[in-house]
């Protein structure tokens, strides 16, 4: 069966290998009620749930972890999760938004203004010049956007854009987050928008394997 939104494959781009998520349940703490709108081509949509997942750190130059890797999906439907976690179907809805965001210092998630970098352009970069690029820089990549297009709810036909520019806004602290995003796609269309409330976490395993 083909999954909607497949965690393994961003990690794999960002050179993690194999894992598998799960979703689990927090004690909710008080917090703000859930409250999220994006805009896209025109189109007005309601986000209503929010899921986190925390990586690992990365080293992107020197000796040791320079970025923590975590993840952030968004959507104004009811996500269903295979027995490994990942997400098989979508039980209603229209959109749907996961990033990849990346904080400075390796140990953990820190909010802040993530911008989209394009990571493939620096393959051909000394390791002095990406230790400039990226010091103290929080960034995304490898996130994309995905929608019923023609409102079937037939997710697994759909194709995901990718998301090729713009910036995500996160502030306060897991589970309890505000994002802000104003995102530029691959065909040139935008998505803007706001969610806020308590994030469902999902367990990552980062063992390798398939």
């Amino acid at each position: 069966m083909k999954t909607l939104f497949n965690f393994k494959l961003i990690a794999i781009l960002l050179s993690f290998g194999f894992f598998a998520t799960s979703c689990t349940d927090d004690d909710e703490p008080d917090n703000p009620k859930k409250d999220g709108n994006t805009e896209y081509n025109n189109q007005k949509f309601t986000i209503k749930n929010g899921y986190y997942a925390i990586g690992n750190g990365i080293q992107l130059y020197g000796n040791a972890p320079t970025h923590h890797l975590d993840f952030l999906f968004l959507t104004d439907g009811t996500p269903k999760f295979s027995n490994d976690g990942e997400i098989t179907e979508m039980q209603d809805g229209k959109i749907a938004i996961l990033g990849a965001i990346l904080s400075p210092d390796g140990a953990s998630f820190k909010p802040g203004t993530f911008e989209y970098t394009n990571m493939a352009a620096d393959v051909n970069l000394t390791e002095a010049q990406v230790e400039a690029k990226y010091k103290n820089k929080s960034f995304f990549y490898e996130s994309i956007v995905r929608m019923d297009t023609d409102g079937d709810k037939n997710w697994e036909e759909e194709a995901d854009v990718k998301i090729t520019g713009g910036t995500i806004k996160v502030s306060g602290a897991l589970p309890a987050i505000s994002t802000e995003y104003n995102l530029t796609l691959e065909n040139g269309k935008t998505i803007k928008g706001s969610f806020g409330g308590v994030f469902q976490k999902l367990i990552i395993d980062m063992e390798d394997g398939e």
